[in-house]
């Protein structure tokens, strides 16, 4: 009985001993443990305030870079350089620009050879199929105008004519000036009178006073193309005007010149030789240049139209000098003609009046 308890005793004394080891290594890891987790603690505490102070140091940064930013864009905007969004419009525009260059070079190469085609065609309508009056008429028109116009043509739709100036331009009739449309349509009367010889016989031309509208250069031109007309063609013409019979004679002293009665108010019979040619004198007159003009321009305004003969008595002048100053007023455009021949009258142009 003794010996059982003191068996129970030993064993019981081993037990705690066992027991209080595993105790004291417990404690030891326990505290191991609390040391990390006190030095992880830390680690993270640390580790918190670096990210912090990245955090700080990022968001300074972006701020930096926003002010750098808007540094640039206000030294990009003072230089006048265009800004990103600016770029990318412009590159947008230039090549819609690109575009439409593209199309325009395209539609220009249409139409270019489309006009191309259109001047052959037309050029060749004028060479073949244009009248042969026409072409009749271009030489002597291409002379008078002194080469200021070259030809006479046809317009597209056959309803007229225009004349080709020296450097290839139309003119309608409507666009020459007075003495120039006379000279076209004299040009045109010889082109018809030479067609119709051609095709049948050679008839006599008959004018009456047909130089009486133009200056002394425009006359003695369109005189001389009478007379080569004359060489191959039968022309009469009529005129009352000395200084016309003086110019013909004076470019071919051969031509035939009949005096035809002309009665005065009285019933008397003068000859037109006797008047003003043979005597070599003319009405003598105080007024010469601007004040003739002056004077001219004066008797339009104060008593309308008037003739020739009118402005010639009014003024005490030579018939031939007042004619030649009212042909140089109608193309200037100071003074307007109505009626033909002597029934012409004078009257202020619209440009004086402006």
């Amino acid at each position: 009985m003794t010996r059982s308890t003191s068996a129970g005793c030993c064993g019981t004394g081993t037990g705690v001993s066992i027991a209080s080891t595993a105790s004291i290594d417990a404690i030891r890891d326990l505290d191991r443990r609390s040391q990390a987790d006190a030095a992880a603690r830390q680690e993270t505490g640390r580790l918190d305030a670096a990210i912090t102070d990245a955090d700080s140091a990022l968001e300074r940064s972006g701020e930096q870079r926003q002010r750098c930013a808007k540094t640039l864009s206000a030294l990009l905007l003072e230089a006048g350089v265009p800004s990103e969004a600016e770029v990318a419009d412009l590159e947008l525009q230039h090549q819609a620009v690109l575009e439409e260059l593209d199309a325009a070079v395209r539609r220009r190469r249409r139409v270019s050879l489309a006009a191309t085609l259109v001047g052959e065609t037309l050029r060749e309508f004028e060479r073949t199929r244009q009248p042969a009056v026409l072409a009749n008429a271009s030489e002597p028109f291409q002379r008078v105008t002194g080469g200021r116009y070259s030809r006479v043509i046809q317009t597209e739709d056959a309803e007229g004519i225009v004349a080709l100036d020296q450097f290839g331009a139309r003119r309608t009739v409507a666009e020459l000036s007075r003495g120039t449309q006379e000279q076209l349509y004299l040009s045109m009367r010889l082109g018809l009178a030479r067609e119709v010889g051609a095709r049948a016989v050679p008839l006599p031309l008959v004018m009456d006073d047909v130089l009486v509208n133009f200056d002394e250069s425009r006359a003695r031109h369109m005189a001389g193309e009478l007379m080569a007309f004359a060489a191959d063609h039968q022309v009469l013409l009529f005129t009352c005007h000395s200084f016309v019979r003086s110019m013909l004679l004076d470019l071919d002293p051969d031509v035939r010149v009949i005096d035809m009665p002309v009665y005065d108010v009285a019933g008397q019979d003068s000859r037109l030789a006797e008047s003003e040619t043979d005597t070599g004198t003319e009405r003598p007159s105080s007024l010469a240049g601007p004040a003739l003009e002056a004077s001219v321009l004066q008797a339009l305004v104060s008593s309308g139209p008037l003739s020739l003969t009118e402005l010639a008595g009014r003024l005490e002048c030579d018939p031939e000098q007042v004619r030649r100053l009212l042909s140089g007023l109608q193309d200037s455009g100071q003074v307007n003609m109505s009626g033909q021949k002597r029934g012409a009258r004078y009257a202020l142009g619209a440009v004086e009046r402006a």
